[in-house]
């Protein structure tokens, strides 16, 4: 499989790691987008399947912004970015467990107070018209489950999206760069 070639045509380095300001009718794509370089490259390597090989990057510069050991600099920047990047995620997947364990029990003693409303209200030993006591046991059963949301969420969808952008920061950390004069 033939490796993807992502590249980049910057004004200045440090539009591979600082957004510029928006220019509309700039030709460098990061300048256009207002994005930086590192955001355009981390979007693009989100889309890549786990089977390809991974992508070079060829960062295309003004001959005369080109320093000695630029390429090596910029792995090195990189790397600790994308190091930051995934202990920043795995303390938010920590904190996001401990929060959704920590709700957990309240909300499921809710829906069980909740349930329990629900039944009693639905149950002859209430009187009152059929509808309106429906509508409530519903109501009651849908809030409860509702209180049940986030932590439900903390344990599943959380954790899922900050697995996934770590691995985007693995695969960063094991990009080939090349900087080329334009």
């Amino acid at each position: 499989m033939q490796h993807q070639t992502i590249t980049l045509n910057l004004h200045d380095i440090r539009d591979l790691f600082v957004a510029p300001t928006i220019d509309p009718f700039s030709e460098h794509e990061t300048i256009f987008m207002g994005q930086s370089g590192l955001e355009r490259i981390i979007n693009k390597l989100i889309e890549i399947p786990d089977h390809c090989p991974v992508p070079r990057i060829i960062v295309k510069l003004p001959g005369e912004k080109i320093t000695k050991n630029l390429e090596t600099r910029i792995h090195a920047i990189i790397n600790r970015y994308a190091n930051m990047k995934i202990e920043e995620n795995e303390h938010q997947r920590k904190v996001l467990r401990a929060n959704g364990l920590r709700e957990l029990v309240p909300g499921l003693i809710f829906l069980v107070l909740c349930l329990v409303l629900a039944t009693l209200i639905q149950s002859s030993l209430i009187p009152g018209h059929g509808s309106l006591k429906t509508i409530l046991g519903e109501g009651f059963t849908i809030i409860g489950w509702i209180v049940l949301w986030h932590p439900v969420e903390a344990f599943l969808y959380g954790p899922a999206d900050l697995r996934k952008e770590n691995k985007t920061f693995k695969l960063l950390k094991r990009l080939s760069i090349k900087i080329e004069s334009v």
